[in-house]
């Protein structure tokens, strides 16, 4: 515990003569001030989570926005959407083909918009404000949903795979399956986060109570 007092010390003449001295307690504003207004002390897991975060996010951004610049100068507005429907003629009439060929584009970008929210709540993480702790959340539990239904929409794809020949069919279960494998383990992660960005240290940190 602090102290938050200190000594006054003062003389005075009593009626008889005689020197006395007068000892008071006052408050001492500078250590009331120092203890009540001092900030959280900032924890190693929000400085580490956010520059993890920036890096990862980063590199995201740039090479999904460079495959998005790449996809509009390369192809004109639907050849690339007449190219992956070709695919229903070879065997892959699947329902989760079909909205991926016709929606592509679209769902390409849903990843870098993401990525460059994280992005934004990663920095300002650094700067413990509390638009970024509110934004991390919201982005970290979208990630369990977009990771949930890419694992579903994995599984629709590997069921279109039959029609194919074994060299085309086993490298395409095998990276479907490594895909689903990485979704299904992100799920888990982005939890945690959630659980240890909630916990009442961190929101103090942020200003929260």
């Amino acid at each position: 515990s602090v102290d938050r007092s200190r000594l006054l010390c003062r003389t005075h003449k009593s009626p008889r003569g005689a020197w006395l001295l007068v000892v008071k307690t006052v408050p001492d504003a500078r250590v009331m001030l120092m203890t009540d207004t001092q900030p959280p002390q900032r924890s190693g897991f929000v400085t580490t989570l956010a520059w993890v975060l920036i890096i990862l996010a980063g590199v995201a951004s740039v090479m999904l926005a460079a495959q998005n610049l790449f996809l509009q100068f390369m192809f004109s507005p639907g050849e690339l959407e007449r190219l992956l429907g070709a695919q229903q003629g070879m065997g892959t009439d699947a329902p989760a083909n079909r909205f991926m060929a016709e929606h592509f584009r679209s769902l390409m970008l849903i990843p870098l918009l993401f990525a460059v929210l994280v992005l934004t709540g990663a920095i300002g993480l650094l700067g413990r404000r509390p638009w970024a702790y509110g934004l991390t959340l919201v982005m970290m539990g979208v990630g369990m949903l977009w990771n949930g239904a890419a694992v579903v929409l994995h599984l629709m794809t590997l069921a279109g795979l039959g029609a194919f020949p074994g060299p085309v069919l086993w490298p395409g279960m095998f990276g479907g399956g490594f895909q689903i494998l990485v979704s299904a383990l992100m799920i888990p992660v982005f939890g945690w986060i959630i659980l240890r960005l909630r916990a009442p240290e961190i929101r103090r940190e942020f200003g929260l109570k």
